[in-house]
C-alpha cells in the first residue's frame, strides 16, 4: 500500500478510536501520512495502528509495564534528564540532529547509544519497540517529546547522583 492508501484503510479505525478527527486529519494530512509511513512496515493488521501509533496522536497513551519497570532506574533518569537538557538546544528538529546530538553526547558520556535509546524510547512512546526513535522524535515534536522525558523524570525521579 502506499502512504495515502493505508491512510484511507486507518482512518475509521484512528477516528473510532478518539486519537484524530476526520477534520483533524484533512488538516494535518502531511502529519497523518508521516506516521502512515513509519508504521506500514509494523502492522500485521490495520487496526494495529490505534494500539501500535496511539502515542503519536495523544499523550494519554499506555505504557507497557514491563518496559518502564526495566527502564526506570536512577542512571537511565539521570541520563535522560541530562540528555533533555542537550536536546533542548538542537536547531533543526529532524532525525539526522537528533540522531548526532545523541550520538555526541553518549560519546561525551562514554556509554553505548543503547542506554539512552531504549530509555528514550519507552518514555517517549510507552514500549520498546516500534518505528525508528529519531523518525519517531521527529514526527512527535520537539516540544512533545521534551514535556513526555521531563514527565517521566519528574515523575519518578532521580534518587541520588
Amino acid at each position: 500500500l502506499t502512504d495515502e492508501q493505508l491512510l484511507e484503510k486507518i482512518k475509521p479505525h484512528i477516528i473510532a478510536a478518539g486519537l484524530i478527527t476526520e477534520d483533524q486529519i484533512t488538516k494535518r494530512r502531511d502529519w497523518v501520512l508521516r506516521i502512515c509511513h513509519l508504521m506500514k512496515p509494523r502492522l500485521k493488521v490495520i487496526s494495529d495502528i490505534v494500539d501500535g501509533a496511539g502515542f503519536f496522536f495523544t499523550e494519554n497513551y499506555a505504557y507497557d509495564e514491563k518496559a518502564l519497570r526495566k527502564h526506570l532506574n536512577d542512571t537511565a533518569l539521570s541520563l535522560v534528564r541530562d540528555f533533555v537538557q542537550t536536546f533542548e538546544t538542537t536547531e533543526q528538529f529532524s532525525a539526522a540532529e537528533i540522531e548526532q546530538t545523541l550520538r555526541t553526547f553518549v560519546s561525551a558520556k562514554s556509554i553505548k547509544a543503547r542506554e539512552l535509546i531504549h530509555p528514550l524510547r519507552v518514555f517517549i512512546t510507552g514500549r520498546e519497540g516500534g518505528p525508528g526513535l529519531f523518525e519517531t522524535f521527529e514526527v512527535i515534536g520537539k516540544e512533545k517529546c521534551i514535556n513526555r522525558l521531563n514527565k517521566i523524570v519528574k515523575q519518578y525521579g532521580v534518587h541520588h547522583e
